[in-house]
């Protein structure tokens, strides 16, 4: 899921930022290659810099004094680590430890913190991003003292490749373990429970998830739940980016419109208020309506509203055509199910 305006990054927050943004961001972009079992942030220590994964899998552990530490929340491509440092300026009591290796993006919080204050919208996405990754971290700490091995390991499985969508997680059953907090023998016996009900194979580091619906009828509710709360940030992710592209571009007058190259679900249209066979006003400005229903507009507090209760209030406006969060997701889903 996501859309991707900037390819320097496969990071969806990064990608979806506006141009002012990201090119106020780019100059502090280090591609950094994190290797499984590096540990980014300490307990206790402050950290310098922020991690925005590409393809790989960071998880938040609660360490114990005892040494032994349990996952709270799982970091991907969809979010960056250390939010909690950003917004309040405090030291993150929890390890942040590489789970699969790959790339990131690092930058510098000296570098990152002026832009955040300085910007709504990052400042919205970002907050944004905290709701649903802190939603995810009191969830899983609900599913450690209810759910059995079986049901954990398959929303563990589930949640990692939600982030990295190739049903292949390059991660070892050590790391399992440590992530639920179990003795390696019980991960052991779950993942040959679900291997030999052929929802899954594995190597030595490495799992492949070889049906995913049905894996899911194994985890627990709290898969779901995370999931939800995953997939509307995303949602919201989108809208808000197509949002501010839409802002920040030129348009041509609508008669060139066949000749502009828009991108497809954009459309410039020129509208007229009618009531019955009376012709009210012209209407001209700018504004976006749902592509998909067309019975939505989108008002400038960012709330959709019915367009004939829209549309009465003012003389004139233009309207583009936008899909509203109910018919991204529905093609969203769509496209899913067709591939």
């Amino acid at each position: 899921m996501g859309i991707s305006l900037h390819p320097l990054s496969t990071n969806r927050l990064l990608s979806a930022l506006p141009l002012t943004e990201f090119q106020a961001l780019r100059p502090s972009f280090e591609r950094v290659r994190l290797a499984g079992g590096d540990v980014i942030h300490h307990p206790i220590v402050p950290s310098t810099a922020l991690y925005f994964p590409e393809d790989c899998i960071i998880s938040n552990l609660t360490v114990f004094d005892d040494g032994a530490s349990v996952e709270s929340g799982l970091i991907g491509s969809e979010g960056m680590t250390g939010t909690e440092m950003l917004m309040s300026n405090s030291v993150s009591t929890r390890e942040a430890c590489v789970q699969t290796s790959g790339y990131s993006i690092k930058i510098d919080i000296k570098n990152f913190r002026p832009v955040f204050e300085r910007s709504a919208v990052l400042q919205k996405f970002i907050a944004n991003y905290a709701s649903a990754f802190f939603n995810q971290v009191a969830q899983v700490g609900a599913c450690s003292s209810h759910h059995s091995v079986v049901q954990r390991l398959a929303r563990l499985l589930l949640m990692c490749n939600d982030r990295m969508e190739k049903n292949k997680i390059k991660i070892t059953q050590d790391h399992l373990a440590q992530m639920l907090c179990v003795h390696r023998p019980s991960v052991t016996l779950a993942a040959s429970a679900l291997k030999d009900e052929g929802l899954i194979d594995y190597v030595r580091g490495s799992i492949a998830i070889l049906n995913d619906k049905k894996l899911e009828s194994v985890a627990c509710e709290c898969y779901h739940a995370i999931s939800e709360s995953y997939h509307q940030y995303l949602l919201s992710l989108q809208l808000r980016s197509l949002h501010e592209r839409f802002a920040e571009e030129e348009y041509e007058p609508v008669k060139q419109q066949e000749h502009d190259g828009l991108p497809k679900g954009e459309v410039r249209t020129h509208m007229e208020l009618v009531t019955g066979n009376n012709r009210i006003t012209e209407l001209t400005g700018d504004h976006y309506l749902c592509v998909g229903c067309h019975d939505y507009v989108l008002s400038e507090s960012g709330e959709w509203k019915p367009i004939e209760m829209y549309l009465s209030k003012r003389l004139s406006l233009t309207v583009h055509s936008e899909q509203c969060p109910a018919c991204i997701k529905k093609s969203l889903l769509n496209g899913a199910a067709a591939a």
